[in-house]
Formats: structure tokens, C-alpha cells, sequence
């Protein structure tokens, strides 16, 4: 009897080990794409999320206009976070900061566009398809922040230079 229970005793600890290591795995697993960067944070308290469906998207597209029902058929996804920086959230936006810049020098995301007026600082990052062939880029990563507020804009999809000039002269209003 005494050796069933020890027995049984060690295969709950052995699962209960199993278990937590796993949780403590995913809740620190290395970011490997942009959807991992919004996934990590969107359940986040004080962080605000939009997800925007590219259905959402071609009915928000203006009706007459054929340049920007290219420019939102070529979108598969649109997400944002955004925070409002207060002292006891600062530790969590240096961590959404640190997981961008780790994310832009992991999946050798380029700079394009970089802004700065006072405190306030703007880059869009891109990432090119993988096929070394392709003009193509499959994402566009912005960060918006200054010393009350962060906002992270990630754009995925077929990204071609009408989207990034729709984005750039404010016809897909997400600059802040």
C-alpha cells in the first residue's frame, strides 16, 4: 500500500513538473515572428489590442477608388497594441521595446523610416518575403512612442510599395 502511493505521489510530481516547465516555457519562449510579438502581449493588463480582419478591411476600402481596393486586398492581417505609459507600466513597455528590437535583429527586419519631433519617436520597420527573388515584403512593423504612450502597428501580407506610399500619405489613417 505505502508503495502505491509513493508511486502515485511521484507521478503527480513528475506531471505537475512537466506542466508547470511548460507553462514557464510559453510564457518565455523567444518571439520568432511579428505574431508572436502581438500574441505575448494582447492578453496583457494596461495594454490595449485591435486584430483587423482582412474582411473588415475591404469593406472599409473607399469604393471608387481601384488604388486602395489593390492596397487592402494585399493586407492579410492589421493589429495593434497600445498602452498608455504610467510608472508602474514602464518596466512592461522597455519590455515591448526590448521584444521589438530583438524581433527587427532576429528576422533581419530593415529600417525605413525613422521620425523624431522632441520626445516623440516614430519607426516602421519591413520585412522582406524570404525568397530572395521576390520585390515583395510580407510585413511592416511601426512603433510609435514617447513618454506617455506606446503603439505597435504590425501589417502582414503581400506589402508592395502602393500599401507603404497609402501608409506614408495617410490614406490608410494608422500614423498616429
Amino acid at each position: 500500500m505505502k508503495r502505491r502511493i509513493i508511486t502515485r505521489i511521484s507521478l503527480l510530481s513528475i506531471l505537475w513538473l512537466i506542466f508547470a516547465s511548460g507553462v514557464l516555457s510559453a510564457q518565455n519562449r523567444r518571439i520568432q515572428t511579428m505574431e508572436d510579438l502581438f500574441a505575448k502581449y494582447e492578453q496583457t493588463k494596461g495594454v490595449g489590442y485591435i486584430s483587423i480582419s482582412p474582411s473588415l478591411l475591404k469593406l472599409a476600402k473607399a469604393a471608387d477608388s481601384k488604388e486602395l481596393d489593390e492596397v487592402f486586398n494585399s493586407i492579410v492581417s492589421l493589429k495593434i497594441l497600445n498602452m498608455d505609459i504610467t510608472p508602474d507600466l514602464e518596466s512592461l513597455a522597455n519590455r515591448i521595446r526590448q521584444d521589438v528590437q530583438n524581433l527587427v535583429k532576429q528576422q533581419s527586419y530593415e529600417e525605413i523610416v525613422k521620425m523624431k519631433d522632441g520626445d516623440s519617436n516614430f519607426v516602421i520597420y519591413l520585412s522582406r518575403n524570404k525568397d530572395k527573388n521576390s520585390k515583395q515584403l510580407e510585413a511592416l512593423l511601426m512603433i510609435a512612442n514617447d513618454e506617455s504612450e506606446l503603439v505597435l502597428i504590425g501589417i502582414s501580407g503581400r506589402i508592395t510599395q502602393k500599401v507603404i506610399d497609402a501608409i506614408l500619405d495617410g490614406k490608410i489613417g494608422i500614423i498616429p
